[in-house]
């Protein structure tokens, strides 16, 4: 027989079970030297409350589930071990939080978040090491408000989808033994697109749709009356038309066309010629020009365009990606060098997003050795291989970097030039070795050659295979360090994922993208406190030996969450834990002698 359940109001007000969380996260960051370091960076007080005490409030918005700031609040208010350990907080709210968050600036947030990776160095069990990696990356995350600042239409490669977001570019340590995160900036517009911006806000102000020819041109004029007239005017679509191009070239203004792929034309002798044709030509190193800034081959053909007369038409293949493309430019006396020229100003501006990254990746890969990351090897991922920013890398102090090949760049090989394809074309099955890296295996084989900017570098040919023995991969990856060993070169590529393993960790436990400001500075303060929540929680389980074995998410929900019971006494706040969770996991032990202090 079923028991009967009865509901009744209870004679008092039933608070929640105290949580072990801020308690294990005060202890650290205390021991840490947080407080000191907020004061060296001039953060110190905000209407009335401690600088300290609301952001290590900050600091627990990932442990605490938290999905907003006011959330948080809520959340930090129910904490009953929070309550005990900082009354401050009594007085706490959002508007505090808020306003304190935009009054700092991003590079007080990397300092010191750079200050706290410093403290871990001291720590023989976060310390870097030589042998270790520092991953770089970027990832985006998207949002809906279209008000907030700095925010961008981007392309998310693996969602194949375009929406409102920011990027971030980031660093990762990693070794064979841990990995936690570093720093991190967020890639903010460049002067030239603030300008288009700026000038796409005007348009709409005019009413002007530039899918349209007449308003188009309208908008070119208004740009002429405001002492902005366009360098290059790019046509698209059912822009690219005779009337269009007519009106330019009575302004003066350059232009280029985006061929639709249904446009028929006329090759040099007047016959009919397709779009599609001139996309399906052959396209090769011999036949076409190299444009390596853009990691693009042209293929140059002469043919003219019904109501506009003699042009040019400039067949692009987009190496890395297999993308092709057809431009359309006005033959002009100069033919081929004018041609191009027109369309490398256009392919510029495309690669405006990527130098900010690649400029923002440099200063980062810089500054974590300030910090006192000692790892010698870059891994970064294959839009990083740009020659200029290897470079800048290597003079930051790293002795190698490490980068999957790309099918546009070429090598002296045997007194030839050839692509990384080509060299392991020459390669035989004998030339490779069997090798495994945490139980995966696969075949190496390499060569030294010689890159025209980089000089002597290494040539890694990967094969992997599935546990049946079956191949699942192949591809290259390159080291500027020639004498480095394939085996180190392959785990420095593989220990980079780890990278992308911390940007998950974030998103599903520290709350990555749950920030709501129309501020830039609480925007980078968000994630600051996101990064530093991880970096905490991965210490937490490099000082517990119990925790070994346990993923993050697992030490949040159950380690960090344990209940606990809480006793007051004259001289201290004692915090209890079960006898069971003692001797299974124990506490985290900090190490003494400097500055830390065991439990």
């Amino acid at each position: 027989m079923t028991q009967a359940i009865v509901f009744q109001e209870a004679d008092k007000e039933i608070l929640e079970q105290p949580r072990a969380r801020s308690g294990m996260f005060r202890r650290l960051w205390v021991a840490l030297g947080i407080p000191t370091m907020l004061e060296e960076l001039g953060i110190t007080k905000y209407s009335g409350l401690p600088a300290d005490a609301l952001l290590f409030v900050c600091a627990l918005f990932g442990v605490i589930s938290a999905r907003s700031i006011q959330h948080l609040v809520e959340r930090a208010g129910q904490d009953v071990l929070l309550q005990k350990l900082l009354p401050v907080l009594e007085k706490l709210n959002d508007k505090a939080l808020r306003y304190l968050l935009k009054r700092i600036e991003p590079e007080t947030y990397q300092a010191l978040q750079g200050q706290v990776i410093r403290a871990l160095q001291d720590d023989p069990r976060m310390a870097s090491q030589l042998e270790g990696v520092v991953a770089g990356d970027d990832t985006i995350e998207f949002k809906s408000g279209a008000k907030m600042p700095g925010i961008q239409v981007l392309f998310k490669a693996s969602e194949g989808r375009y929406h409102l977001g920011y990027t971030l570019v980031s660093t990762h340590y990693v070794d064979d033994e841990k990995d936690y995160p570093l720093l991190f900036d967020l890639r903010r517009r460049s002067e030239e697109e603030e300008k288009a911006v700026a000038q796409e806000k005007e348009r709409r102000a005019l009413g002007l749709d530039l899918r349209k020819t007449r308003d188009y041109l309208q908008w070119v004029d208004h740009q002429i009356e405001q002492g902005e007239k366009p360098e290059l005017a790019v046509l698209r679509a059912a822009r690219f038309n005779p009337k269009a191009v007519e009106e330019l070239e009575k302004r003066e203004i350059p232009w280029i066309g985006i061929s639709p792929r249904n446009r028929v034309y006329q090759d040099a002798q007047g016959k009919p010629l397709t779009a599609k044709t001139l996309l399906r030509r052959r396209m090769n190193e011999r036949v076409c020009l190299q444009l390596p800034d853009s990691g693009r081959q042209v293929l140059v053909e002469k043919g003219k365009m019904q109501g506009v007369g003699d042009v040019v038409f400039l067949m692009t293949l987009d190496v890395a990606r297999e993308e092709r493309s057809l431009f359309v430019v006005r033959r002009g006396d100069g033919d081929v060098e004018e041609a191009l020229t027109l369309l490398e100003s256009y392919l510029s501006w495309e690669q405006v997003e990527i130098e900010t990254k690649l400029h923002q990746m440099v200063h980062l890969l810089a500054q974590v050795r300030n910090y006192g990351i000692r790892a010698e090897t870059a891994s970064l991922d294959r839009w990083f291989y740009v020659s200029w920013f290897i470079q800048r890398v290597l003079e930051a102090g790293y002795r190698r970097v490490v980068v999957p090949d790309r099918a546009d760049r070429y090598y002296s090989y045997r007194g030839q030039r050839m692509t990384g394809a080509e060299i392991r074309a020459t390669l035989s099955p004998q030339d490779f070795r069997p090798a495994v890296y945490r139980g995966k295996k696969c075949r190496l084989a390499s060569r030294v050659v010689e890159h025209e900017e980089l000089g002597r570098i290494k040539l890694v040919f990967v094969e992997e295979f599935n546990k049946k023995g079956q191949p699942t991969r192949c591809y290259g990856l390159v080291c500027t360090d020639p004498d480095y060993p394939d085996e180190l070169v392959y785990r420095a590529h593989k220990l980079r994922w780890k990278i992308e393993e911390g940007y998950r960790e974030m998103r599903q436990n520290h709350g990555f993208g749950a920030f709501h400001s129309r501020n830039w500075n609480a925007i980078y303060g968000h994630f600051t406190f996101v990064f530093l929540s991880l970096l905490l929680t991965i210490a937490v389980r490099c000082f517990t030996e119990g925790l070994a074995d346990r993923t993050l998410g697992w030490i949040k929900e159950h380690y960090l969450n344990a209940v606990v019971e809480l006793r007051e006494t004259e001289d201290a706040l004692v915090v209890l834990f079960s006898r069971g969770f003692l001797r299974r996991f124990g506490l985290f032990q900090l190490v003494p002698g400097i500055g830390y202090v065991d439990w």
